[in-house]
């Protein structure tokens, strides 16, 4: 495989389908940390990791922060006060698709 790597004017054409307005400065930073993604999982393809023990997780305890506890939910009318637009049963909230 050959190595892989990323243009400057792939961070362009990137950040433009993106919508994202980038400095000249932050093209070359995130060219750099695309490449130094890329000689990682270079690194990975050609190294022999068969032998290596899958990952432990030994962590075993569960909700630590709080008991979960079942109570009723709030009554809809009481809910639908704190509402700033909405009919009985729907928030009515903005469009916000373009």
């Amino acid at each position: 495989m050959g190595k892989l790597e990323v243009s400057l004017e792939e961070i362009r054409q990137a950040s433009s389908d993106a919508r994202l307005n980038l400095t000249p400065q932050e093209e070359n930073e995130l060219k750099n940390q695309i490449t130094d993604f890329f000689r990682q999982v270079t690194f990975l393809q050609y190294s022999e990791l068969e032998k290596v023990r899958a990952t432990y997780y030994p962590h075993t305890q569960e909700n630590i922060l709080r008991e979960d506890l079942v109570r009723p939910s709030l009554p809809l009318e009481m809910v639908m006060l704190n509402a700033p637009d909405a009919d009985t049963d729907f928030f009515h909230v903005p469009k916000i698709v373009e």
